[in-house]
């Protein structure tokens, strides 16, 4: 630090907590949380530096991501580290384990949301390495590669970051329903994930100056591959969008004055 101040320092690479609430969880799982206070406050008694903590997060759920995010930042912020980022450098839905299945679109997108909603700074998606037993973005049969859904939650996501600055965008938790959007010059995009929802879904605009808006879905097809479909040029008029949602689908919604 005293050579190269800008210097970011962290670690250690925690396994996570979901032995916080998973009774079943093996002992390593469970001793997780314990160490982690442990180290935290080895490093708070010794001077220690700690810029960022990592973390690994392999989930049934979105709201278990949140869940432990909560008590990473909690436990960082009660340790005396409140400026410490907290990192998950190892993420994914864990029953993408055995295969993606239909509906890991939402799952990862929704895991998105309640991750920068709950504290954490940096989510590393894991993984897409060729053949490797975590790969779930991709898959190559006789060389030739197709992506899974997890592209499509990802490079929605990617495409509110592209626009620069985040907006309110309020959800529906009952409904299992998330959502963010974004603004960027004379463009706006919000973006809907429906977990278990199927239905009708009224969005209402606030301040909008928008005349069309587009409309690209993101869902799995038969063989569990990402798939679209997508609609553009739709008149705008006044400040209501309705939606007909299929569970388990992403809508990426893009707005242009």
């Amino acid at each position: 630090k005293a050579r190269f101040p800008k210097i970011k320092i962290g670690g250690f690479g925690s396994l996570g907590f979901r032995g916080l609430n998973r009774i079943d969880s093996p002992e390593v799982y469970r001793d997780s949380a314990a160490y982690a206070a442990r180290f935290l406050a080895y490093q708070k008694a010794n001077g220690g530096v700690l810029d960022f903590f990592t973390w690994y997060c392999y989930a049934d759920s979105p709201e278990e991501i949140a869940l432990h995010a909560r008590y990473a930042r909690s436990t960082l912020d009660g340790a005396g580290f409140k400026r410490a980022a907290s990192h998950i450098v190892g993420f994914n839905i864990e029953a993408a384990e055995q295969g993606v299945y239909r509906g890991y679109a939402a799952d990862i997108f929704a895991s998105l949301v309640t991750a920068q909603r709950s504290g954490v700074d940096m989510l590393i998606f894991e993984d897409a390495r060729p053949f490797g037993a975590r790969n779930s973005l991709y898959t190559i049969d006789s060389g030739v590669v197709k992506f899974t859904s997890a592209k499509g939650a990802l490079s929605a996501f990617g495409r509110l970051i592209s626009l620069g600055s985040a907006v309110e965008s309020l959800g529906d938790s009952r409904r299992e329903i998330y959502s963010l959007a974004a603004v960027g010059g004379n463009s706006a995009a919000v973006v809907v994930a429906a977990r278990e929802y199927f239905g009708k879904l009224e969005i209402r605009l606030k301040n909008s100056a928008y005349s069309s808006f587009s409309v690209r879905r993101i869902f799995e097809d038969t063989e569990y591959c990402l798939a679209e479909r997508y609609r553009d040029n739709i008149p705008l008029a006044g400040n209501k969008i309705s939606l007909v949602l299929e569970s388990g689908d992403i809508y990426v919604l893009e707005f242009k004055a």
